[in-house]
């Protein structure tokens, strides 16, 4: 579900947060910098705020959407939840059925509301995005005639 979140978003997001709550350098030193020149170092501090960040801060920052939490005594919460409990019934009943090749044994509906995350720098790169012939600098492979 995090997936769901994109990286950049999030990483801008709590970039701005935290220059805006900290004097982690001064006016001067911020124009000179680019964005990455701050934001690499602030990534990779994790003593900072990357701990414990409320999942529902970051689908806040990134989407505008609020996380709502679940009130198991509030009449409408509870039949949105069997309405779902329902779905996900018929739904496994399907995937178990005789000519299905799955087995589930059970889900869950969870809230994740009060659901703390840690953020940590993740840089993703494929293989082809690598090795591009213009970045290859030297190779054993012969050549081909």
């Amino acid at each position: 579900m995090l997936r769901l979140v994109t990286f950049s978003l999030v990483a801008t997001a709590l970039l701005t947060n935290a220059l805006a709550q900290q004097n982690v350098t001064s006016r001067a030193d911020q124009s000179r910098e680019s964005p990455v020149d701050q934001l690499i170092p602030w990534l990779l501090d994790e003593d900072r705020q990357l701990r414990d960040v409320a999942f529902s801060e970051v689908i806040l920052d990134t989407t505008g959407k609020h996380v709502l939490a679940v009130d198991r005594k509030n009449e409408t919460d509870e039949c949105v939840i069997k309405q779902i409990s329902a779905a996900l019934d018929e739904t496994m009943r399907r995937m178990n059925a005789s000519d299905s090749p799955w087995n589930f044994i059970r889900w869950d509906l969870v809230d994740l509301s009060q659901f703390k995350v840690k953020l940590k720098a993740e840089f993703q790169g494929s293989n082809r995005d690598m090795y591009r012939p213009e970045a290859i600098v030297a190779t054993s492979a012969k050549k081909r005639d």
